[in-house]
């Protein structure tokens, strides 16, 4: 059954019934529009799409316990945490990659 007329309300009503067709609704409204403010963002397509996928894939585990009211407003707020977890992953990354640099310099 197509959920494509259900409110965001009601569709989230649905996927804390772990109803699935619920949630692939939520995810064809949102999913391209996570993907591009990602991408605007932090300039990396794949980092974009995993990020974007990450984000709906947290959306499903915890769909029995979320308390949303407001689901645009949600899925940005997540996804700009998502963001900074993995800027900060990768900056730390880096340092670290740059301190080995000092200890084995490339000859």
């Amino acid at each position: 059954m197509n959920r494509n007329g259900y409110s965001d309300a009601e569709l989230l009503n649905a996927l804390k019934a772990d109803d699935e067709l619920a949630f692939k609704e939520l995810y064809d409204r949102y999913w391209h529009k996570m993907y591009g403010i990602a991408l605007r963002k932090l300039g990396r397509k794949e980092v974009a799409e995993e990020l974007a996928q990450e984000l709906f894939v947290m959306l499903w585990q915890k769909r029995a316990t979320l308390r949303i009211i407001n689901l645009n407003a949600f899925l940005q707020v997540s996804l700009k945490n998502l963001s900074i977890d993995y800027i900060r992953h990768h900056i730390q990354e880096e340092h670290y990659l740059d301190s080995l640099k000092q200890y084995f310099p490339l000859s």
